[in-house]
C-alpha cells in the first residue's frame, strides 16, 4: 500500500497543479464568488426556515435558543458547501471547454450541461426511491415521481446554470436571482405546508430544489459584484463566509442531543435532510448512549417500567351472562377529541352539533379520557390490537387471534370491514391482507367497498341476522373518517372542502351511520344483551405542526384515540385520571366473558378501573410510527419520544402542555432516564450500535452467565435481545452454554426465538437432540407449543413429520394441535414427509360417526394441508380428496373455506362443478376466494373466462387479478387493462398494473429464449 502510494503521489500533485494553474489562470474572483454564495445562501435557506416555520407553527410553540440556532444554519452551510462542491466540479468542466476553444458560449454550454449530469445519478436513485413508496406505487401517476426528479430536474439545473452563468458571457440578468430566490421561497412553504409527511425523501427533494434554485441565485448575483471589488475587501469576504460556514458546520457536528431534538421540532423546512445528516453522524452520540445502555445493564435489579404496572389485578368483577354479544367498532382515524370527554371548545374539525347520538350514548359508556394506540397507521396498529400484542411483535405469528380467542370463549367470531382490510389478499386458508392477519379465525365476513361506504350498515344487520340465535363476537371496521373522508354516498374530495371540514363531514354521517347501526340492533332485540366497545385504530393531524396526515410521528393527535365501553343495564362515567390503551381491549373482552388472563396477551383487562376507580394503575404505553424510526411511551402523564435515526428524545408533561410545545427532557433526570431505559427495554434493537462497546459487550456476557441455571424472566428476554443483536462468536457460544445448561424450557425456548436465524442449521440440530430426549411425554408437547408461540420457523423436517406421524396414531385428537400449530407456520411443507400424517389425521377427524376433533384442530389439519407442496402420491391425494369433499359443507363457514381451499391440492377436474357452485355471490368472499384459487389450479388457462367473470364483483376483484398473475397468460391481459382504466380505487390499479407488467415480462422473456434456441 506505502509503494502504491508513493508511486501515485507525484501524479497526483501534477493532476491538481494543473487545476489550480487552470483556475488562476481563468480567474481566482470566480471561485471566490462561489465561496460567497454559498455562505449567503446557507443564511438565506436559515431566514427562510425562521420566516416559514414562525407562520406555520402553533402557537405557544417554543422557538430556537441560540444553539440550535448556529446548529441550524450549520446544517445549511453542509448544504450549501454540497452544492458547491457540484457547482465546482462544472465549472471547473466548463473551464476546460473554455481553453479548447476560444469563445466564451462552450463555456456556458459546458458548466451548464455538466451540472446536469452531476445531478443525474442522485435524482435517479430519489425518483426509484420515491416511486417505490407502498403509497404512491399504486397510483397511475407513479410514474412522474420515478422520471420526474432526473429527467426535469437535471434539465431544470442545466437551464438555471446557463442563465446564472451569464455574467461570464457579458451579459447580466439582474432580474434573475430575484424570481429565483421567489421560486426557492415558494418550494420552501410548499415543503413545509402542503407535501404529506409520509415519505420523508419527498422532502428530501423539495428541500434540495430549494438549496439549488436559492445557491445558482445567489451565485450569479454574487459573480459581477467579486468582479468589481478590490482584491483586498473581496480576499476578507471571503475568508469571513469560510469562517461563517465552517464554525456553524462544526457546531451542528457536535451538537447535544438536546440541541439536536430542539431543532428537529423547530426547523420546518429541513427537518427530513437534518435527521438524515444527524444520523450519519453518531460519534458525539454514542457515548451518552453507551452510559445509558451500560448503566441498564449494570442496574438489572431496579425496574424499567413503572412500579406495580405489572401486578395482577382481580378478574370477573364484571361478567357478562353467557348469551350476551360483543360489538367491536373501530372508526378509523378518529381522533380522541373529536368525541368526548377529551373534545374541547373552538375545534374546527368537531363541534358538539356534529355527534348528536354519540354524546347521547357516551354519557351511558365508560368513557377513557386518556386511550394510546399502539401505532399511528392502520397497518401497524389493527394487528397488534386484535391480539394484544406491543407494534413491535409480529403479529402474523405471535399471539392468538381474536377471531379464535372470542370462539374458545364461546361467541362466534364475525366481521364486517371495508375492503381495505382484505386486499390484497396473499394466500387461501389464510385471510391476510393489507392489515396482516386481522381476519384469522373470523368464520364469517361482510366486506364493503370504500367508496360505498354506506353499505356498511346494511352488511353489518345482514351478517348479525345471519348470527342472531347464538352469541356472537362481532368486529366492525368503519373507514369513513379517514382522509380524504366519505359522506352522503360519495367519497370526498379536497375541491369540496378543506381538510378540516372534510373530517368534520366525515364526522358527522359517521354519527348517523353509527345510530344507524344501533337502531337495526334495538329493532332486532340484540342492543339489550350486547357490549358495545368504541375505538380507533389511530388519530388523524390537523395542521397541528404542520401535520396533516397521520404515521410519521407519535404526537397526541395521531396516537391518541377515543375509547368507550358501553355495557347494558350499568351506568358507565368519565375514566380521566388513568392512562390506558387499545392493548388493553382484547384482554378486557375476555374478562368481560369470564376468561383468566392469558399469558399470550400483553395488554391487561380494565373491567377493575369499570368496576373501581380507586383501582391502583399505572404501567407503561408504547406506541410508534409507521416504520418504527419513532417510538413513544407515556406513563401516567409524563410522555418520552425517541427518534433512533436523528437520536433525539423528547419529554412531556401532558397534564401541564397538552400541545406537546415545551421539551422537558434533560439528561440525568431521573425520569428521563428511567423513561428512555424503558423503551430501550421495550426495543432495544434501538442501541444496538452501543454494544460494539468492549465494556457493553462484557457486562451483557457477564449478565447472560448469571441466567446459566436459572429460569426465563422479561430481564432474560431483554438479555437474549441484546445478545442476537450483538451476535459474534463469543455471543453464541454463550447462549449455546444457556442452552445446554438451563434446566428450564422457558429459557431454551426463548435462546432459540432469539439466535435461531442466526444458525438456522445449527438450531435445528439442537431442537431436534431436545425433543428426542423426551420423546411421547407431555413435556414434548409443551415444548413444541412454546415454539409454536414463538413463531419458530422450519426446522429439520424429515424429523417433525416421524413425530406428527408419531401423535397421528394417538387416539387424542388434542395431543395433535401442538405439532401442528408448529408446522403451521412453515410455508410449503413437503408432501412427501407431512402428507402421510396430515391425510392419516384428516381421515380421523372427518370420518363419519367417528370422535372428530374439535373444530379448532380441524382448522389446523386443513391449514397445514393447504400449505402442502403439492408432490403428493396417488394414494394420499385420494385420501385427502375423500375427506375434505366431506368438509366442503360443512356447517362452520372457516371448515368450509379450509376445505375449498385443500382441493387446490388434493382435488380434480371431477371437483369443477362443485367448486364453480361455490363461486354465488350469496356465499362468503373467502369461500369464494378459496374456490376461485381451485380453479386456476384445476383447470389452468381455460379458467380464465370464469376468473374474469368473478372479477366483475368489486370483493373479487383483487383475487381475479392476483389469479391471472400466477396464470402468466397473454389472453388475462385486456382484463387487465380495461381494470387499470376503469377501476376507480387506485390501490386496485396498481395491483392490475404490476399483474400486468408481471406476465408482459415472462412474456418478452420467453420469446426470448424461443428466439435463441431458435438461432441456437
Amino acid at each position: 500500500m506505502a509503494s502504491l502510494l508513493q508511486r501515485t503521489r507525484p501524479a497526483v500533485a501534477v493532476a491538481f497543479s494543473k487545476l489550480r494553474d487552470l483556475a488562476l489562470a481563468h480567474d481566482w474572483r470566480l471561485f471566490a464568488a462561489g465561496l460567497v454564495a454559498t455562505f449567503a445562501s446557507a443564511a438565506w435557506l436559515a431566514l427562510l426556515d425562521r420566516a416559514v416555520t414562525f407562520l406555520t407553527s402553533d402557537q405557544g410553540q417554543q422557538g430556537l435558543g441560540l444553539e440550535a440556532l448556529a446548529a441550524l444554519l450549520g446544517a445549511f452551510s453542509i448544504s450549501a458547501v454540497v452544492l458547491l462542491v457540484a457547482a465546482a466540479f462544472a465549472l471547473l468542466v466548463g473551464l476546460v471547454a473554455n481553453k479548447a476553444s476560444a469563445g466564451r458560449v462552450p463555456l456556458r454550454l459546458a458548466a451548464s450541461l455538466a451540472a446536469g449530469a452531476v445531478v443525474v445519478p442522485p435524482l435517479a436513485w430519489l425518483g426509484k426511491e420515491l416511486s417505490g413508496g407502498e403509497w404512491i406505487s399504486a397510483q397511475s401517476y407513479a410514474w412522474i415521481f420515478h422520471y420526474g426528479p432526473a429527467v426535469p430536474g437535471a434539465a431544470s439545473v442545466a437551464l438555471l446554470a446557463w442563465l446564472a452563468l451569464g455574467p461570464l458571457a457579458g451579459r447580466r440578468r439582474r432580474a434573475f436571482p430575484g424570481v429565483a430566490l421567489f421560486v426557492s421561497a415558494a418550494l420552501a412553504t410548499a415543503n413545509a405546508t402542503l407535501l404529506f409527511s409520509i415519505y420523508p425523501r419527498l422532502h428530501i427533494v423539495a428541500f434540495g430544489a430549494s438549496a439549488l434554485v436559492a445557491f445558482v441565485a445567489l451565485f450569479a448575483a454574487a459573480v459581477p459584484v467579486a468582479r468589481r471589488l478590490p482584491r483586498s475587501v473581496l480576499a476578507g469576504l471571503t475568508l469571513a463566509c469560510l469562517l461563517g460556514l465552517s464554525i456553524p458546520a462544526t457546531l451542528f457536528l457536535g451538537m447535544r442531543r438536546d440541541t439536536r431534538a430542539e431543532l428537529l421540532d423547530g426547523a420546518a423546512t429541513a427537518t427530513d435532510v437534518i435527521k438524515k445528516m444527524a444520523s450519519l453522524n453518531r460519534q458525539k452520540t454514542r457515548s451518552a448512549q453507551r452510559s445509558l445502555l451500560y448503566e441498564t445493564l449494570a442496574a438489572m435489579d431496579e425496574p424499567a417500567r413503572a412500579e406495580g404496572g405489572d401486578a395482577p389485578l382481580p378478574r370477573g368483577r364484571i361478567v357478562v351472562p353467557p348469551d350476551w354479544n360483543v360489538v367491536l367498532l373501530i372508526v378509523d382515524a378518529l381522533r380522541a377529541d373529536a368525541v368526548p370527554p377529551a373534545r374541547a371548545d373552538g375545534q374546527a374539525w368537531a363541534t358538539a352539533t356534529d355527534t348528536p347520538f354519540l354524546d347521547r350514548w357516551l354519557q351511558k359508556a365508560y368513557r377513557f379520557r386518556y386511550a394510546y394506540s399502539q401505532a399511528a397507521c392502520t397497518k401497524k396498529s389493527i394487528p397488534p390490537l386484535l391480539r394484544s400484542l406491543e407494534s413491535n411483535e409480529d403479529a402474523a405469528h405471535t399471539g392468538v387471534p381474536l377471531g379464535r380467542y372470542v370462539k374458545s370463549l364461546g361467541r362466534v367470531p364475525i366481521a364486517s370491514v371495508t375492503s381495505f382490510i382484505v386486499e390484497p389478499r396473499k394466500q387461501v386458508g389464510h385471510t391476510y391482507g393489507s392489515v396482516e392477519g386481522a381476519l384469522d379465525g373470523f368464520e364469517d365476513v361482510a366486506v364493503y367497498h370504500e367508496s360505498a361506504m354506506d353499505e356498511m350498515v346494511p352488511r353489518t344487520l345482514s351478517l348479525l341476522d345471519r348470527h342472531r340465535n347464538a352469541p356472537f363476537f362481532a368486529w366492525v371496521h368503519s373507514y369513513a373518517m379517514h382522509p380524504p373522508g366519505y359522506a352522503d354516498g360519495h367519497t370526498l374530495t379536497s375541491t369540496e372542502c378543506s381538510l378540516t371540514g372534510c373530517y368534520e363531514r366525515s364526522l358527522r354521517w359517521t354519527d348517523r351511520q353509527i345510530e344507524a347501526l344501533h337502531d337495526g340492533m334495538r329493532e332486532r332485540g340484540l342492543l339489550e344483551k350486547t357490549v358495545f366497545i368504541l375505538g380507533s385504530d389511530h388519530g388523524q393531524g390537523m395542521g397541528e405542526r404542520r401535520l396533516t396526515s397521520h404515521g410519521s410521528t407519535v404526537w397526541e393527535s395521531v396516537v391518541r384515540v377515543p375509547l368507550a365501553i358501553w355495557i347494558p343495564g350499568r351506568n358507565g362515567r368519565v375514566i380521566d385520571d388513568r392512562t390506558v390503551g387499545n392493548i388493553d381491549i382484547v384482554p378486557t373482552i375476555g374478562d368481560l366473558l369470564g376468561a383468566p388472563q392469558s399469558p399470550a396477551q400483553r395488554g391487561r383487562s380494565l373491567v377493575p378501573l369499570l368496576a373501581d376507580p380507586g383501582t391502583p394503575w399505572l404501567r407503561d404505553y408504547f406506541f410508534r410510527s409507521r416504520v418504527g424510526d419513532i417510538v413513544g411511551v407515556v406513563r401516567g402523564r409524563q410522555k418520552l419520544i425517541h427518534d433512533a435515526e436523528a437520536d433525539a428524545v423528547y419529554r412531556y408533561d401532558l397534564d401541564k402542555d397538552p400541545g406537546e410545545r415545551r421539551n422537558l427532557y434533560r439528561k440525568g433526570s431521573r425520569i428521563d432516564e428511567r423513561l428512555l431505559r424503558s423503551v430501550l427495554v421495550e426495543s432495544p434493537e434501538r442501541f444496538a450500535r452501543e454494544l460494539a462497546d468492549k465494556a457493553t459487550r462484557a457486562l451483557l456476557l457477564d449478565r447472560l452467565k448469571e441466567f446459566a441455571s436459572g429460569h426465563a424472566s422479561d430481564d432474560l428476554s431483554f438479555l437474549l435481545r441484546l445478545a442476537a443483536l450483538a451476535r459474534g462468536g463469543d455471543m453464541q457460544a454463550a447462549v449455546v452454554r444457556l442452552f445446554d445448561r438451563s434446566r428450564s424450557d422457558a429459557v431454551k425456548l426463548g435462546v432459540a426465538q432469539r439466535f435461531f436465524a442466526l444458525d438456522p442449521r445449527g438450531w435445528s440440530r439442537r431442537l431436534a437432540k431436545q425433543l428426542s430426549r423426551f420423546a411421547g411425554k407431555k413435556r414434548e408437547l409443551d415444548f413444541v407449543r412454546g415454539l409454536a408461540v414463538n413463531g419458530q420457523p422450519s426446522f429439520a423436517p424429515g424429523f417433525a413429520a416421524a413425530r406428527l406421524s408419531f401423535w397421528a396414531n394417538d387416539a387424542d385428537a388434542r395431543n395433535w394441535e401442538p405439532w401442528l400449530l408448529a408446522i403451521a407456520n412453515w410455508a410449503g411443507l413437503k408432501a412427501t414427509w407431512f402428507g402421510p400424517p396430515l391425510a392419516s389425521m384428516l381421515a380421523k377427524a372427518s370420518a363419519p360417526g367417528a370422535r372428530a376433533a374439535d373444530t379448532g384442530t380441524l382448522e389446523l389439519v386443513l391449514r397445514n394441508v393447504a400449505s402442502l407442496d403439492g408432490s403428493l402420491s396417488p394414494t394420499v391425494r385420494a385420501d385427502l380428496r375423500d375427506s375434505v369433499l366431506r368438509l366442503v359443507a360443512h356447517p362452520e363457514a372457516s371448515i368450509r373455506v379450509l376445505a375449498v381451499s385443500c382441493l387446490r391440492i388434493a382435488g380434480s377436474e371431477a371437483d369443477a362443478p362443485l367448486l364453480i357452485s361455490k363461486l354465488d355471490a350469496r356465499n362468503p368472499v373467502q369461500e369464494r376466494s378459496a374456490a376461485l384459487r381451485a380453479i386456476e389450479t384445476i383447470r389452468g388457462e381455460s379458467s380464465i373466462p370464469i376468473v374474469e367473470e368473478q372479477g366483475r364483483d368489486p370483493l373479487m376483484l383483487v383475487d381475479a387479478i392476483a389469479v391471472l398473475k400466477e396464470l402468466g397468460s397473454v389472453k388475462g391481459l385486456p382484463f387487465l387493462v380495461r381494470v387499470e382504466k376503469e377501476q376507480e380505487s387506485s390501490i386496485v390499479r396498481g395491483i392490475a398494473r404490476n399483474a400486468r407488467n408481471s406476465i408482459e415480462k415472462a412474456r418478452k422473456k420467453g420469446l426470448m429464449v424461443k428466439a435463441r434456441l431458435k438461432r441456437l
